[in-house]
């Protein structure tokens, strides 16, 4: 049986750029009406929505901070709004590198509050959000680990490697809880994806991650 997406709707949480921009033209190729969600570059949001309706599909732009319950929550509303109800979920946001980016003895606990909050607490209060507005069939999707982010290797991740970590238990717990309600939850664990901010990590941890990685595993630890 072949399953169409042409009128569903779709958000997806830092889909300016990267990942999220992927996911949002690649949807709206197949008629997805999609929410581009946006935190500081408006003009970037704008583009993406500008090819999202290249692709015949239509859509909006929407900002909020994923780090406030009370942004996530107006963003939900919007969606509510403007598509009167969701068929598809992509927790896809995070912040900027130095927000987070510290080693373990050096992280600040801003810094891990900001890595925590924008993955296992955002994705909680998304996914109870995005439920709200769902019938049997929905999708909720997370992004989670990238290459090399889930060993230890690359030492400054340890705030988002650890945020990522209890992000994709919660996916576990919610994919059990709604299954009797026809929404599937899953992750999604990436490669490699340029135009985004894995293009601001350190020489070294870019080669670990993008697949150039034979030289760095005999000296996994960056410190």
């Amino acid at each position: 049986m072949t399953v169409t997406l042409k009128g569903k709707c779709a958000l997806i949480t830092g889909s300016s750029r990267g990942i999220g921009k992927g996911i949002a033209l690649k949807l709206a190729e197949n008629g997805v009406k999609v929410a581009i969600h946006y935190y500081r570059n408006e003009a970037a949001a704008k583009d993406t929505l500008a090819n999202v309706q290249k692709r015949d599909a239509s859509g909006f732009i929407v900002q909020a901070d994923v780090l406030q319950p009370q942004d996530i929550s107006r963003m939900f509303e919007r969606v509510r709004s403007e598509f009167g109800g969701l068929d598809i979920f992509v927790s896809n946001a995070r912040p900027e590198l130095p927000e987070f980016f510290q080693p373990p003895m050096d992280i600040t606990l801003d810094q891990w509050d900001a890595a925590i909050d924008s993955q296992a607490k955002a994705f909680l209060v998304s996914a109870r959000e995005a439920v709200r507005l769902m019938s049997g069939g929905g999708r909720i999707i997370a992004i989670t680990y990238g290459t090399g982010s889930r060993t230890g290797s690359v030492l400054p991740w340890v705030g988002m490697g650890s945020a990522k970590a209890a992000m994709e238990s919660l996916v576990r717990y919610f994919a059990v809880g709604l299954a009797k309600r026809g929404i599937t939850v899953n992750a999604v664990s990436p490669g490699w994806t340029e135009d985004s901010v894995l293009n601001s990590l350190p020489p070294q941890a870019q080669d670990l991650i993008s697949g150039r990685r034979r030289e760095c595993r005999r000296a996994p630890l960056l410190g």
